[in-house]
């Protein structure tokens, strides 16, 4: 076995209780209302992650699949209140590598995907019953350069782009609108 390499299969799970909002919430806009009648997420994920290291690099790779039963969210349009809904779906990759060729400089870079399914979320329209999740991009990538200037004091620089993502189309036909969030870059200068 190679000492510089790490392989880990995981299984975790896991439940989220509705929130006092979510079940007893009185209806008091549009949007959403309580539901006392709701039952608590639970989630399944399995994983498999590899890892290399050796003196200056570090790279690794994750492999996810999850799968949430009883997802509570606000139900059909127009009453929107709070319901459960039977499954949602993610699996991706996440890739990681570090560079640190002295204790004065680091360079991180990671990328992401994600395919996160989102079911019956709209009544109405059948054809969207397996549409993206709304607001996650499929695509993250973030980079980042670190160097030390002194015990005290660093200097860094972050990029991120995030990909376009779905809206929701859920509330298409209401005056709350998300707009599809285009392709997303920022960058930062920190000392």
């Amino acid at each position: 076995v190679n000492p510089s390499l790490t392989y880990k299969v995981m299984y975790s799970n896991g439940f989220r209780a509705p929130s006092w909002a979510e079940k007893y919430t009185t209806l008091n806009n549009i949007m959403k209302g309580g539901n006392p009648n709701l039952k608590e997420e639970t989630i399944d994920t399995f994983e498999f992650a590899f890892i290399y290291k050796n003196r200056y690099h570090r790279l690794s790779t994750n492999f996810y699949y999850s799968k949430l039963k009883d997802v509570i969210d606000i139900g059909d349009v127009p009453t929107g209140d709070y319901k459960n809904f039977e499954q949602r779906t993610s699996k991706g990759v996440e890739l990681e590598y570090r560079y640190e060729p002295s204790s004065k400089h680091r360079l991180d870079i990671s990328l992401s995907y994600v395919d996160a399914n989102y079911f019956s979320v709209h009544d109405v329209n059948a054809d969207l019953d397996d549409q993206s999740m709304p607001g996650v991009p499929p695509f993250n990538l973030k980079a980042n350069y670190l160097y030390k200037l002194n015990s005290r004091n660093y200097f860094s620089t972050w990029l991120t782009y995030l990909s376009e993502s779905d809206p929701n189309y859920v509330f298409e036909d209401t005056d709350s609108v998300r707009q599809r969030l285009d392709t997303y870059k920022r960058t930062m200068f920190l000392d």
